[in-house]
């Protein structure tokens, strides 16, 4: 779903992040279209609990991959809950990527199951900066289990403005936010002297 906004993000928080950089990255599509954005990058460490996400860098020699142990959710390709939770807790990266199933309009981050939760939670304690990678379908989304906060990151990339009920929580966050639109636009404008 929402490709080409998930695309957008991708290559927008790829701009953000600099060679040599460690990374750890989570569960979602969001996360992996950032993974192939960032796949032909060089001297990145990353440390993931996604198979796609592994996938993604396994054809770059300049990439150091560590991957959860566990056991596997075979339609998602991730490892998820305690058993990722203590690895990520055995790193500290530069940089934290994780999607969420949700946000709510207090700015409360949402997943399905708390396995989900848990995993990313790990991340964002783990990540010298944390860095939210969510597509605005994301903003009022129905999800029930409930895992932090808009306030816990550092970054959030996005791919256009937020829905008017989130005004309100997207002021008080603003200069955190990122959209691919206004970068893009930013990108097509000439320079001014």
């Amino acid at each position: 779903m929402n490709a080409d906004a998930k695309r957008r993000i991708a290559h927008a928080t790829a701009s953000f992040i600099p060679d040599g950089a460690s990374l750890m990255i989570g569960l979602g599509t969001t996360p992996e279209y950032v993974a192939q954005a960032l796949s032909r990058r060089q001297d990145l460490r990353v440390i993931t609990n996604n198979l796609n996400v592994a996938a993604a860098f396994a054809q770059n020699p300049d990439v150091e991959i560590t991957i959860a142990g566990g056991t596997l959710r075979s339609l998602d390709r991730d490892i998820v809950g305690e058993a990722a939770a203590r690895f990520f807790a055995g790193y500290r990266a530069d940089y934290g990527i994780f999607g969420v199933g949700g946000v709510d309009q207090d700015g409360a981050l949402l997943d399905f199951h708390i396995d989900e939760v848990l995993a990313r939670q790990s991340i964002v304690a783990n990540s010298r900066t944390a860095v939210l990678v969510a597509d605005t379908t994301k903003f009022g989304r129905n999800a029930t289990v409930r895992g932090g906060h808009l306030a816990d990151c550092n970054h959030l990339f996005t791919d256009g403005p937020l829905p008017p009920a989130f005004i309100p929580v997207g002021a008080k966050f603003a200069e955190r936010i990122h959209t691919s639109d206004a970068a893009r636009a930013a990108a097509t404008q000439p320079a001014r002297n």
